[in-house]
C-alpha cells in the first residue's frame, strides 16, 4: 500500500515543470493504480480527517478524487457502517476551512455524492444529508454553517447538470423528489448564505437558487431574493452574479404584473443608489438586466395604468444615468436599453391594435420631454464636434485596412450578390457607439416624427453644408438623413434632400464622404422616380466615380457602381437609353465587385425594363427583346473580352494570378446576371441566356485551363455561377450540366488532397445539389451514382465541415427525389401489390449512400451530425425509410441504428438528444415487435460492458412505451443508466 508521504511526493513530482515526459507518464500510471486499489479508501480517509494537520492541498485534492471515484464506481464496496462516518469526517474538514477553495469545492461535491446514494438506497429514511445540511446551516458555528451552505449549493447545482449519470434513473427520480419536497426550506437556507461576506460562497448560493427554482410557483420568490441581494451587496461579486441571474430571468420568463412592478422599482433603486462601488462590469451587467426587462415588458407596462407611473420613474432614472455617465462603455449599454424601449413603444404605437396603440402613444407623450432631451444627447455624443475626446479614444479600424470585403475573389453563393454583411458585433467600438446613437434617434423619430424628424434633418443638412466641418461628422449626418428620410412619405421632400446631399457631398474632394453619399442616396433612390433630371445628374457623377482607378478609389468605385445598380433596378421611369458605363470601361474597373455591379446596371437597362412604365416587359415585342438581347450581348463581349480569350484562345499565355483574376471577374458578373434573372419575365430570362450562353458553354474550357490554380477559387466560382445559370434557364441547358459535371468529377478525382481540392469539391457539391433538386431526365443514373459515391466517400474521409454538410444534403436529395435510382422496382404498382415485384433490387447504391450517413453520425462536429440527422429525417418523411426492408433488415440500417443509439447513450451530441430519441421512435413505430424483441436487445449486447443481468434490468425498465412522450422518457432513462454502468465499468 502506498503511504500518504509517498503519494504526496508522487503528486508533487508529477506537477513539477522539471519532470521529463517519460517520468511523468510513469507517475501517472502510479497515481492511477493508487486510485483503483482497494486500500485507497483507507488512505484517502486517513488523510481527510479533521484532526489531521497535514494540509497539503494537492494531496487533499487527490484524496478527494479517490473518494469521488470510489463513490461513483464501487459505492457498494464501502461498508454501510462507514459511509456516514466518511461523509461526516469530510464535512468536519470542510467546516474547518483550511484548504484552498478548489479543494473545498471538491470536498462538497464528494459529500453530495455520498448523500445522493444514501437517499437512492434508502428513500424512506427519517433524515438525510439535505436535512443535516440545513440544520448545520442554522447553527451558531460559522464553519459548520458555511460548509453546509456549500454542500447545499453543490447539491442543487449537481442536479441541474443533466449530463451527469452518477445515479440510475430510478435513484435520480427519488433524489429529485426529495429536493422538490424540501425546496422551500432549501431556498430559505440558501438565502441566508447571501448574507455572508464570502463572495465565492454567496455567489454559489445565488447560482444554486437560480438553477433549481425554475418552476412558476417559485419565480416571484427567487426574483425578490435576487433583487434584495443586488441592492444589499451592491458592486461585489455576489451582487454581480445576482444581477446576471435576474437578466436571465427577465429574458426567459414571463413576469406577472406584480413581478414586473417589483422589477421596475428594483431597477429604479439600483440606478438611483449607484455609488463608487459600481464598477464598469457591474454597471454593464445591471444595464443588461434592465435591457432585458424593458425589451420583454415595456409595452405591457406602458399600456397598464398601474404600471405606467413606475415605468415613468424608472425611465427618468435611466435617463439621468445615461446623460451623466462618463464611460463610453456604460453609455453604450444604456443606449441599448433606450433602443429597445423606443423600438417597442414605436411598434405598439404604429401597430394594428388601436387600444394598445393609443396607450403606447399616451405613455410616449408623457415621456416626450425626457426622450427629446435624450435624442439631443445621442446626437451630440455621435459627433466629434461635441464628443471628440471620447470618440478618438475608441477602437477604430481604418477604412482602408481591410479591403477583402470589397476585393476580388469573393466566393459568393446564391443570394449574396447584393448583400453586404451587417454584423454589428464585429464592428469597431467607435462604429458601434455611433451606430447605437443613431438607432436610438431613428426609433425616437418613429415615436415623435413631427418633433424629431424636422430637427434631425435640419441639423444634418447644416452639418453637411458646413465647408469646414469634420468629415466624420458629415458621415454621421448622412446616416441620420438616410434614417429620417426613409420614413418620409413625400417623395418630393426626399428628392430635395437628395439634391442637397449631391450638391454638398458628391463634388467633395473627400473620397470617403462621396462614398457615404452614394450609399445614402442609394437607400432613398425610389424618390428619384419623378425627378429624372436629378437622377441623370447623379448618375453621371456615379458613372465617373465608378471607373476611377487607384487603390484609394476602390471603395468609392464600388459605392458608385452600387448606386447605379440601385438606380437602374428600382426607378420605374426610364432614365438611360444605354448602359450607364460601357462594356470596355467596365473591363478596366479595378474590382470584380464593381465590375459585376456595373454589369448588373447594364442588365437592368436592357433586359429588365422598368415595371409599371410604358416599356414594361409585357408591352415589349419579341423583336425588341431580340434587339435588347443583342445590345446586352455586345456590352458583355466588351466587358468579358479577356474571359472570352481565355476560353477560346488556348495559345494566349497568362500567369496564374492574371488567369485567376479574369475567371473570378467573369464568374462574378455572370453569377450576378443569372441571380437577378431568376423569377423575372420569360423575356428577361431568355435574353440572359441568349447573351450569356456562349460564356456558360465555354466555362468548361476555363475550368480545364485554370484547374486547381488560385487555391481552387476560380473553378469554384465558375461552378457556383453554373449552378445558378442552369437553375434559371433550365429549358435551354439540355445535356450541358452532365458534360461539365463529368469533366469536373474527373478533375477532382485526380487531384491530390488539400484546400484547393476541398474548395472545388464544395462548389461541385453545390452544383450537384442544385441539379438533383430538379427531377428531370438530365439527372441520369450515371450522374446520381457518381454523386452518391463521391459524397459518401467524402463524409468518410473528408476534412472540410462545410463540404461534408453539402455532401449529406446531396444524399438527402438523392433519397427524397431519386428513390427509384436506388430501388428501380419500387414502383407504385409494387406498393399496391404489397411490395411484390418481378425483379429484386440489390440495394448496393443504397448501402453506399447509407455508409456516408452512418459515418457522419460518428462525427464530433455538431453541424455534420445535424446534417446526417436531417438526411435520415427527410428520407423517412418522404420515402418511409424506416419501414423499408432494405433498411430494417440490411446491414446499412443496423449500422445507422447502432450509430444513433450510440450517440444517444454516449451523449456526445447533447444538443440533439431529442432528435435522436425521435428517430429511434420513428424506427420503432413500423417495426415495434422487431425493435423491442430483436433490435433493442442487440443494441444493448453491443455495448460490451453490460452484464446479462444489467441488460435484463435495462430492458425491463424500458418496457414497450406506446406513445412518443413515454418513449422519450424511457429513452432518456435508458441513456442515463447505460452511462451509469459504463462509468462503473471504467
Amino acid at each position: 500500500m502506498v503511504s500518504a508521504e509517498e503519494l504526496r511526493q508522487a503528486i508533487k513530482e508529477f506537477h513539477s515543470a522539471q519532470v521529463d515526459p517519460q517520468r511523468r507518464e510513469e507517475l501517472q500510471h502510479v497515481l492511477l493504480q493508487t486510485l483503483w486499489r482497494p486500500e485507497s479508501l483507507q488512505l484517502a480517509a486517513s488523510v481527510l480527517r479533521p484532526e489531521n494537520e497535514d494540509l497539503d492541498p494537492q494531496l487533499g485534492f487527490f484524496c478527494a478524487i479517490i473518494l469521488d471515484d470510489i463513490c461513483r464506481k464501487r459505492f457498494e464496496s464501502i461498508p454501510a457502517s462507514d459511509r456516514y462516518g466518511i461523509a461526516a469526517s469530510l464535512f468536519a474538514v470542510l467546516a474547518k476551512q483550511r484548504y484552498p477553495d478548489y479543494v473545498d469545492a471538491k470536498l462538497a461535491d464528494v459529500i453530495v455524492q455520498f448523500g445522493k446514494r444514501e437517499i437512492a438506497l434508502n428513500s424512506g429514511m427519517h433524515e438525510n444529508f439535505l436535512d443535516r445540511s440545513m440544520a448545520a446551516a442554522a447553527s451558531a458555528d460559522f464553519g459548520s454553517c458555511t460548509a453546509a451552505l456549500e454542500v447545499l449549493a453543490s447539491a442543487v447545482q449537481n442536479l441541474s447538470d443533466t449530463r451527469r449519470s452518477d445515479l440510475l434513473s430510478k435513484g435520480k427520480r427519488i433524489y429529485r423528489q426529495q429536493l422538490r419536497e424540501k425546496e422551500q426550506d432549501i431556498l430559505a437556507t440558501l438565502s441566508r448564505g447571501l448574507l455572508l461576506s464570502d463572495d465565492r460562497l454567496s455567489s454559489m448560493c445565488v447560482e444554486a437558487i437560480q438553477s433549481m427554482f425554475t418552476n412558476v410557483a417559485r419565480n416571484h420568490d427567487v426574483q425578490k431574493i435576487l433583487q434584495e441581494t443586488v441592492l444589499r451587496r451592491y458592486g461585489d461579486r455576489c451582487a454581480l452574479t445576482a444581477a446576471s441571474a435576474l437578466a436571465e430571468i427577465y429574458n426567459t420568463r414571463k413576469l406577472s404584473d406584480e413581478a414586473l412592478a417589483n422589477g421596475l422599482e428594483h431597477a429604479t433603486s439600483v440606478l438611483t443608489n449607484r455609488d463608487s462601488r459600481a464598477h464598469s462590469q457591474f454597471l454593464t451587467t445591471i444595464l443588461r438586466m434592465i435591457e432585458n426587462l424593458l425589451e420583454k415588458n415595456v409595452t405591457s407596462a406602458a399600456v397598464n395604468a398601474e404600471l405606467a407611473s413606475r415605468l415613468g420613474f424608472h425611465l427618468s432614472s435611466l435617463q439621468n444615468m445615461t446623460i451623466n455617465c462618463e464611460s463610453p462603455e456604460i453609455f453604450l449599454a444604456a443606449l441599448r436599453c433606450w433602443h429597445v424601449t423606443a423600438e417597442r413603444l414605436a411598434d405598439a404605437a404604429t401597430g394594428s391594435d388601436s387600444q394598445r396603440a393609443e396607450a403606447a402613444k399616451s405613455a410616449a407623450s408623457q415621456l416626450k420631454d425626457g426622450l427629446m432631451n435624450l435624442a439631443q444627447q445621442c446626437l451630440q455624443k455621435a459627433l466629434y464636434a461635441h464628443n471628440g475626446a471620447v470618440l478618438e479614444n475608441l477602437e477604430y479600424w481604418s477604412d482602408d485596412e481591410d479591403e477583402s470585403h470589397w476585393g476580388d475573389g469573393q466566393l459568393l453563393e446564391e443570394g449574396e450578390m447584393n448583400a453586404y454583411a451587417n454584423d454589428t458585433e464585429s464592428l469597431p467600438e467607435r462604429t458601434r457607439y455611433i451606430t447605437k446613437c443613431l438607432q436610438v434617434i431613428s426609433e425616437l423619430d418613429r415615436l415623435f416624427p413631427a418633433s424629431v424628424r424636422p430637427a434631425a434633418i435640419s441639423f444634418a443638412l447644416e452639418t453637411i453644408s458646413n465647408g469646414s466641418g469634420n468629415v466624420d461628422d458629415k458621415l454621421v449626418a448622412l446616416q441620420l438623413l438616410a434614417d429620417c428620410a426613409s420614413s418620409e412619405s413625400t417623395h418630393e421632400v426626399v428628392a430635395t434632400l437628395i439634391e442637397r446631399i449631391a450638391a454638398h457631398c458628391l463634388v467633395n474632394d473627400s473620397l470617403k464622404l462621396r462614398r457615404a453619399a452614394y450609399h445614402t442616396i442609394g437607400s432613398l433612390v425610389i424618390a428619384l422616380d419623378h425627378s429624372v433630371e436629378l437622377a441623370r445628374k447623379i448618375a453621371e457623377l456615379a458613372a465617373r466615380d465608378s471607373v476611377l482607378q487607384g487603390a484609394n478609389c476602390k471603395r468609392l468605385s464600388v459605392a458608385a457602381a452600387s448606386f447605379l445598380c440601385e438606380l437602374t433596378s428600382k426607378v420605374r421611369t426610364p432614365i438611360f437609353n444605354a448602359e450607364p458605363v460601357s462594356g470596355s470601361a467596365v473591363r478596366e474597373v479595378s474590382t470584380a465587385k464593381g465590375a459585376s455591379l456595373l454589369a448588373l446596371s447594364a442588365f437592368h437597362v436592357w433586359l429588365m425594363p422598368p415595371k409599371g412604365s410604358s416599356t414594361a416587359g409585357g408591352n415589349i415585342s419579341e423583336v425588341e427583346w431580340h434587339e435588347r438581347s443583342k445590345a446586352f450581348k455586345s456590352f458583355l463581349q466588351a466587358a468579358l473580352h479577356d474571359f472570352e480569350v481565355v476560353c477560346e484562345n488556348t495559345t494566349a499565355q497568362y500567369d496564374e494570378d492574371t488567369l485567376c483574376c479574369i475567371v473570378d471577374r467573369a464568374s462574378l458578373i455572370l453569377h450576378s446576371i443569372f441571380t437577378n434573372a431568376r423569377g423575372e419575365l420569360s423575356g428577361t430570362r431568355d435574353g440572359a441566356w441568349a447573351s450569356c450562353s456562349s460564356y456558360v458553354v465555354a466555362s468548361v474550357n476555363a475550368i480545364r485551363r485554370t484547374g486547381l490554380g488560385g487555391d481552387g477559387r476560380p473553378v469554384a466560382m465558375l461552378l457556383h455561377m453554373l449552378a445558378v445559370a442552369f437553375a434559371t434557364c433550365r429549358r435551354f441547358v439540355e445535356g450541358l450540366p452532365q458534360n461539365i459535371l463529368q469533366y469536373t468529377l474527373q478533375l477532382v478525382s485526380s487531384a491530390p488532397e488539400g484546400p484547393s481540392r476541398d474548395k472545388v469539391l464544395n462548389a461541385l457539391f453545390y452544383l450537384l445539389k442544385s441539379e438533383l433538386k430538379e427531377v428531370i431526365p438530365g439527372s441520369t443514373d450515371t450522374m446520381i451514382a457518381s454523386a452518391v459515391d463521391l459524397c459518401s466517400r467524402y463524409t468518410l474521409k473528408g476534412n472540410n465541415t462545410e463540404t461534408k454538410i453539402i455532401a449529406l444534403q446531396i444524399l438527402e436529395e438523392a433519397f427524397s427525389r431519386h428513390w427509384r435510382f436506388f430501388f428501380p422496382s419500387d414502383t407504385s404498382e409494387a406498393f399496391l401489390n404489397g411490395g411484390r415485384t418481378q425483379v429484386a433490387d440489390d440495394g448496393s447504391q443504397f448501402n453506399i449512400a447509407m455508409q456516408g450517413v452512418f459515418s457522419a453520425l460518428s462525427s464530433e462536429e455538431p453541424e455534420v451530425f445535424s446534417a446526417a440527422l436531417s438526411c435520415l429525417e427527410k428520407a423517412n418523411a418522404s420515402r418511409r425509410l424506416f419501414s423499408r426492408q432494405a433498411f430494417i433488415n440490411g446491414q446499412a440500417g443496423m449500422n445507422t441504428l447502432g450509430a444513433v443509439f450510440s450517440s444517444l447513450v454516449s451523449r456526445t451530441q447533447p444538443a440533439y438528444q431529442d432528435r435522436l430519441v425521435a428517430i429511434l421512435y420513428d424506427i420503432c413505430i413500423p417495426n415495434a415487435s422487431v425493435f423491442y424483441e430483436v433490435l433493442l436487445p442487440r443494441l444493448l449486447q453491443a455495448q460490451g460492458f453490460l452484464t446479462e443481468n444489467q441488460q435484463h434490468e435495462l430492458l425491463s425498465n424500458f418496457g414497450q412505451p406506446g406513445d412518443a412522450p413515454s418513449f422519450q422518457q424511457a429513452a432518456e432513462a435508458l441513456a442515463n443508466d447505460i452511462a451509469y454502468f459504463a462509468q462503473k465499468h471504467r
